[in-house]
C-alpha cells in the first residue's frame, strides 16, 4: 500500500511492517538531515494504536549492485547519473541508507524504544544468467534498456564484460556477494 496515503482509520493497527521502502525522498543519509516533510512515517504513525509498533527493513549495503554500478559507470559514463553538490547520485538503483538515519527518522516521528538490528550475509547466485536476471528485477532493467538503445550489440558486449568480472566472485557453489540489511523498530 502507498505509505504516504494509508486508507485506514486512525489507530487501526497494533503493528505496521514495511520492507525496503526507502526514505531518501525526504532524508539525506549522507548529510544526516531532513530534506522535506516525512509523509510516510507520519501516516504510518497515524494508523497505529497507542503502544503500536513499527518494524521495517532497509538495505545498508548491496555489494553486487555497488559492483555493477562501478562497472556501468566505467563503461557508460554518459549514462551515469550526475552527482549533486554533496557528491550523491540521486538516480541510483537503490539508495544507500543507514541505521543512524533511521534512528533520527523514527525519533523525529516521536517513536520510542527505537531499536536497530543489523546483519550482513553472504548471498549466492547459482550462475551468471541467474545473477543477471536478478539485477534486472531489482532495477537495472531501465539501465540495460539505455545501453541497448546505443546499438544492437552494446548490451551483449557489456553483459560479456560483466560476466568476465563476475569470475572474481565465483566459488564452487556460485557467485558470492555480501548484503547488509538493518531491521528498524519503534513504539508509538
Amino acid at each position: 500500500m502507498n505509505a504516504e496515503n494509508l486508507d485506514f482509520k486512525d489507530g487501526s493497527f497494533d503493528l505496521a511492517l514495511c520492507g525496503f521502502m526507502g526514505w531518501d525522498y525526504c532524508y539525506d543519509f549522507v548529510r544526516g538531515e531532513s530534506t522535506g516533510p516525512d509523509t510516510r512515517m507520519q501516516e504510518i504513525r497515524r494508523v497505529l494504536r497507542g503502544g503500536g509498533r513499527i518494524g521495517f527493513s532497509i538495505w545498508e549495503r548491496q555489494e553486487d549492485i555497488e559492483w555493477l554500478e562501478a562497472i556501468f559507470t566505467w563503461h557508460f559514463p554518459s549514462l551515469t547519473p550526475k552527482a549533486d553538490e554533496w557528491g550523491v547520485r540521486r538516480e541510483t538503483v537503490y539508495s544507500s541508507e543507514n541505521a543512524k538515519g533511521y534512528v533520527q527518522i523514527l525519533r523525529r516521528a516521536e517513536f520510542k524504544d527505537v531499536k536497530i538490528v543489523s546483519e550482513t550475509r553472504d548471498c549466492v547466485c547459482v550462475g551468471k544468467e541467474e545473477w543477471w536476471e536478478q539485477m534486472r528485477s531489482v532495477g537495472w532493467d531501465r539501465r540495460f534498456d539505455q545501453v541497448e538503445s546505443l546499438g544492437p550489440d552494446r548490451l551483449q558486449k557489456f553483459k560479456e564484460a560483466v560476466f568476465k568480472g563476475l569470475e572474481r566472485h565465483m566459488r564452487a557453489d556460485g557467485i558470492h556477494f555480501a548484503k547488509s540489511v538493518s531491521f528498524c523498530f519503534g513504539t508509538k
